[in-house]
């Protein structure tokens, strides 16, 4: 049956895959899969051929065409077949192959039982239609030699092309194949179809030189092994030639099987005849491909003689016209078809595109997804029968409209993409009619409840990201009524729950819209287009982090209001395309993005591994109905409570002390909280807890850990680490916190505790220090202003969470040589150092309280040795005698000021 493994398993690699390439192995059916990324031909061919041989029988092997991104050569151990693991370990996709280099063109008998054999018979038809189609590309459109192979049950043809994996590519082979299905339709005398579904860059072909296993191996349906017929010239196909097939049958292909009936088919035999005085003379001829073909004596488009002009009928009714000289424009390798030409030509009229008279075209229907009509919000919704309405609340009631009348027309619902096989494509989450009927409406505060309730069963998170994603899911509804809003963000590692957190909270928003990173950027677009409701996208990380991604360019300028992305057509630079990024947008990730400005538009959840053991692994089957029924719910509460809601009617934060950003990226969930009668404190309360959060989790960063210990370090909280007790002064106290000390404290090098230190805003200096008597310089880590303390504060400091944001002096070892002479504390002015008040009674000032001339009485300055108090500079100013300085008190410190080295110095001690 299946005979000796053929060496062409290794010819077919190599005509198939390039030096270098990699490629992936997968083997399916019987389940579970396998799979194996390689780079090295021979030991693919190895492995494939034990593989095949082996007994049971391994099911059917199959390669990825074109060549995978070379980083999944790393996903797992390569060159060599793995089992799948679970469902998070998953074979090739789409965006993960580098370029378009195959056209592949499957064709095989129509069978009403799938997954058998072909009989014989079948597969000799599939091989007659493949020589058929093949020269019918060869001669007439332009297409070099392709690689011929027999499947195993029908024919394959593959053309070398040279395409970027993109929409504009995937377009276009997609048009292609449609086209030749078109052209050579499957009949009751040879029911061969062009598979249209292998236009997908991640497509799988049959490896071939092995064996094809579907269903039982029977004598009327056998197993066969696959074989190469010819390796093809292995010459790459013009784009123009792909255009040229593509377009040939475009407008074919779009039509409506109303519109096909409509059509005035033109039978091209009887045309002939009727214009035969106008036309060259022409001798009939027989080729496969066309149902009828003449050829011109003469060129009726006034080329060369000696270059044949034809012009015939495909079997799909289709008709082309060339002519094989390049001087009339219609030959060489992808000439357009000049069947339109010929025929306005010698009609002497414009002959209207698919040959549909205007009358007969019916008109454009504009459909909306959703809107504001009257004050009233209006949006698609469906019946379990899929059936289409409008969704309003009017006069106190719920009403549903097939049509709407806008000021631009009369609108239709929009309705959900079909597949192939008729059947809708949930890829949005639209609410069912008969669940909001059902609903008697629900009060703000049960609403909250009940969606807590059911994402509880579901999901494990903080309590607090659990009020912000109710929070978020309910500003979903209302998104028509701000002007900014932030994206609600997912971020953690594969088993952390994200994806399941994900998809039950997208399940409850509005209109949700189904896509993944690893969708098109423009197909993600062009959907929000028709639906504008709320953005699901999983698995967002892209490659390297690329800041100049479209999709990151969609999010920057999708986070506000009429902030347009346009797009140029790379096929046609004047033309342009004009995409609306503004909508609610649920993310996730595993890493954060690099484009910082990205990451200012998401408000993040970072999910734990849970502990839950109620927690369903599984979805339980009742999960889509219990969804379905509350998608109802909200989707009447939001049409009830419309009008409650004012856009411009946020929380006023201004008295609290919250960062900017978080204000910024918050309050557009207080407008939801309009419905609460205690919705401004629950909100204050919320942001509150927010922001200590935030800062929770900074501090617990590397950057908050170094900043922290520096600090704590400084202020004596903790003990300086072994080999740096000599850097304390007399009462304990550090002189000077250094990079060094801190690389021991947290046991890393100094340079990444400098790199980290730099980037919160310290600075290196090197103050004189006090160690066993003697005076020594330090490199010694320092801040150069009040303003970087409080800053650096606000993001790191634990103390803060506990204090509620109040922040204490910065240690004075910490200070650098300018602290006190910009910031919040002033500019130390004039030409002599600071003086006193005078008054009768003894007052001890801090610098951070006095004004830039302010200090304090005079005080002795016998017996006023502090030992080893840090210096701090003020600016420079003229030399006054030792005996005008005086002693006050800064940060808790006795000292005198004192003028060394053109700048004035604080210190403890007269020398």
């Amino acid at each position: 049956m299946t005979g000796e493994a053929p060496p062409e398993i290794l010819q077919a690699l190599r005509l198939l895959t390039e030096p270098g390439q990699v490629f992936e192995i997968r083997i399916i059916n019987p389940a579970p899969v396998r799979y194996g990324y390689y780079n090295d031909p021979e030991k693919a061919s190895k492995d494939i051929e034990i593989l095949d041989a082996g007994s049971p029988a391994p099911g059917a092997i199959y390669l990825t065409i074109n060549p995978c991104h070379p980083d999944l050569l790393h996903k797992r151990e390569p060159n060599r077949i793995h089992m799948v693991r679970d469902r998070t370990d998953t074979t090739t996709n789409d965006a993960q192959i580098a370029r378009r280099r195959w056209l592949y063109i499957d064709l095989d008998v129509e069978r009403e039982v799938q997954g058998i054999s072909s009989t014989d018979a079948e597969k000799k038809m599939a091989l007659e239609k493949a020589r058929e189609l093949r020269d019918f590309l060869k001669e007439d459109m332009g297409f070099p030699d392709p690689l011929e192979a027999d499947s195993g049950n029908g024919a394959h043809l593959l053309y070398r092309i040279d395409l970027p994996n993109d929409e504009k590519s995937s377009e276009l082979v997609s048009g292609v194949l449609n086209a030749l299905n078109q052209a050579f339709p499957a009949t009751k005398d040879c029911p061969v179809n062009v598979d249209t579904t292998t236009a997908n860059p991640a497509r799988i072909c049959k490896m071939y030189g092995t064996v094809a296993r579907k269903g039982i191996n029977s004598p009327e349906r056998p197993h066969r092994r696959s074989h190469l017929l010819s390796p093809g010239s292995g010459e790459v196909v013009p784009v123009a030639s792909l255009k040229a097939v593509a377009d040939l049958f475009r407008e074919s292909i779009s039509q409506s099987p109303k519109e096909k009936k409509k059509r005035k088919s033109v039978d091209l035999k009887t045309w002939l005849d009727e214009h035969r005085d106008k036309l060259p003379t022409f001798t009939e001829r027989s080729r496969p491909a066309y149902t009828y073909l003449v050829i011109f004596d003469d060129c009726p488009w006034g080329g060369d003689k000696s270059h044949k002009a034809f012009v015939g009928q495909l079997p799909s009714g289709a008709i082309v016209a060339k002519c094989h000289d390049y001087s009339c424009g219609g030959a060489g390798k992808g000439a357009p078809n000049r069947w339109h030409d010929l025929r306005e030509q010698v009609e002497g009229k414009k002959i209207p595109k698919g040959e549909i008279e205007a009358k007969e075209k019916k008109p454009e229907v504009k459909c909306r997804a959703w809107g504001e009509l009257a004050g009233q919000l209006f949006f698609t919704v469906r019946t379990r029968a899929g059936q289409y309405f409008f969704a309003s609340f009017k006069d106190g009631a719920l009403t549903f409209s097939e049509t709407l009348t806008l000021p631009y027309g009369v609108v239709h619902p929009q309705p959900l993409p079909i597949s192939r096989d008729g059947e809708s494509i949930p890829i949005v989450g639209i609410p069912l009619r008969e669940n909001m009927e059902s609903s008697n409406g629900i009060a703000p505060e049960a609403l909250f409840i009940t969606l807590k309730d059911h994402l509880t069963r579901y999901i494990d998170v903080k309590s607090l990201d659990m009020e912000m994603i109710i929070h978020y899911i309910l500003l979903t509804w209302f998104q028509g009524k701000v002007s900014t809003i932030p994206y609600l963000r997912l971020l953690g590692d594969t088993g952390k729950g994200k994806s399941r957190i994900l998809d039950a909270v997208a399940d409850l928003c509005f209109l949700p819209i189904i896509a993944s990173g690893q969708s098109t950027s423009s197909g993600i677009m062009r959907y929000k287009e028709l639906w504008h409701g709320t953005l699901r996208i999983d698995e967002a990380d892209l490659k390297d982090g690329d800041t100049t991604h479209e999709l990151i360019k969609y999010l920057n300028l999708g986070f506000e209001r009429n902030r347009f992305f346009i797009k140029t057509d790379k096929m046609d630079p004047k033309q342009q395309e004009i995409f609306d990024p503004f909508c609610a947008k649920i993310i996730g990730m595993r890493q954060p993005f690099t484009d910082n400005a990205t990451e200012g538009r998401v408000l993040s959840i970072s999910p734990e591994e849970t502990t839950r053991v109620d927690l369903p692994v599984l979805l339980p089957v009742n999960y889509s109905d219990e969804v379905d029924r509350l998608r109802g719910v909200l989707a009447r509460f939001a049409l009830e409570h419309w009008h409650e809601v004012k856009g411009d009617k946020m929380v006023d934060l201004s008295d609290e002390e919250i960062e900017a950003r978080i204000k910024q990226l918050a309050l557009p969930l207080s407008i939801v909280l309009q419905l609460f009668p205690d919705g401004e404190e629950r909100f204050r309360i919320y942001i509150r807890e927010r922001q200590m959060e935030v800062i929770r989790t900074r501090a617990a960063s590397w950057e908050g850990q170094l900043f922290n210990t520096a600090v704590d370090l400084a202020l004596g909280d903790a003990d300086p680490p072994e080999g740096y007790s000599g850097y304390t002064d007399r009462e304990g106290m550090l002189q000077a916190v250094t990079a060094a000390m801190l690389a021991k404290s947290m046991g890393t090098s100094p340079k990444d505790v400098n790199q980290a230190m730099k980037g919160i805003g310290f600075v290196v200096e090197m103050p004189h220090i006090i160690i066993g008597g003697q005076r020594k310089t330090a490199r010694a880590l320092k801040l150069e202003s009040e303003k970087r303390w409080i800053e650096a504060s606000k993001r790191y400091r634990i103390e803060q969470t506990e204090k509620g944001l109040a922040f204490s002096s910065c240690p004075s070892c910490l200070m650098g040589k300018h602290f006190g002479t910009h910031g919040t504390l002033g500019t130390l002015q004039g030409d002599t150092p600071p003086t006193t008040k005078n008054g009768d009674d003894p007052l001890s000032t801090k610098l951070s309280d006095m004004t830039p001339v302010q200090c304090v009485p005079s005080v002795p300055l016998d017996d006023q040795s502090m030992g080893g108090l840090s210096p701090l500079c003020v600016p420079s100013v003229p030399s006054v005698p030792l005996d005008q300085a005086e002693v006050v008190e800064y940060h808790g410190r006795k000292g005198y000021w004192r003028f060394i080295d053109d700048q004035w110095i604080f210190e403890q001690n007269r020398p």
